[in-house]
């Protein structure tokens, strides 16, 4: 692949993954916070072009998850209500799908 290849990859990766964010947090501010407590976070396989590029980005957010394998995203915010993190993984989850990334959202209670 040659490095312009590579550089629209990283730049389209990085436009997919801004837009899932942005619609992930505004689920999250959208919602009200509950008393309810736990975590939330977005999986994706690691073998993909786009888990590729993502890995390249300084500041994705994804980390290599040992546990259920390919890249995780944990969802964080002000708030530890669990339905307000579920709220923007289902969000950004259903963006990535939407752009062709499969993704899975998964959550638990602390």
């Amino acid at each position: 692949m040659s490095t312009n290849q590579t550089k629209g990859n990283q730049m389209n990766a990085q436009e997919i993954l801004n837009k899932a964010i942005a619609i992930g947090q505004q689920a999250y501010n959208n919602y009200p916070d509950e008393a309810y407590c736990g975590f939330a976070w977005v999986n994706i396989k690691g073998n993909t072009a786009f888990a590729r590029a993502i890995k390249k980005l300084p500041d994705s957010g994804f980390r290599t998850d040992s546990y259920a394998g390919g890249l995780t995203y944990w969802v964080t915010g002000r708030s530890q209500s669990m339905a307000r993190k579920e709220k923007f993984a289902q969000a950004m989850a259903l963006s990535l799908t939407e752009s062709g990334i499969p993704a899975q959202w998964r959550s638990r209670a602390d």
